[in-house]
């Protein structure tokens, strides 16, 4: 999000691309934005995790609502670290730098 392509992949699908709460993929069959993104990436986990699809039946609107709603209340619930993860080699060549 934080690269200029991202910034400009966010706008371009009307995203804000200085909120913090944009999601954003683009696959094969276009650009997912929300809980249709988590939805198509959770699936590509395969095995048991393609029973998320089932989720596709609640509407949208519905759905992002309630991601909504835990993603603000995720750190009172979790707790928050102080420092961030630093990714390995493997896992850092993934991001769009």
């Amino acid at each position: 999000m934080q690269a200029t392509v991202g910034q400009q992949l966010l706008r371009d699908h009307g995203l804000d691309s200085d909120g913090p709460s944009s999601l954003l993929l683009i696959d094969e069959s276009g650009a997912h934005t929300d809980t249709d993104a988590i939805i198509r990436v959770v699936c590509r986990f395969g095995g048991v995790w393609k029973l998320i699809s089932i989720m596709r039946i609640v509407p949208p609107d519905l759905r992002d609502l309630a991601y909504r709603w835990v993603a603000k209340n995720r750190y009172h619930w979790f707790g928050k670290r102080e420092t961030c993860m630093v990714p390995t080699p493997d896992i850092a060549e993934r991001f769009i730098q």
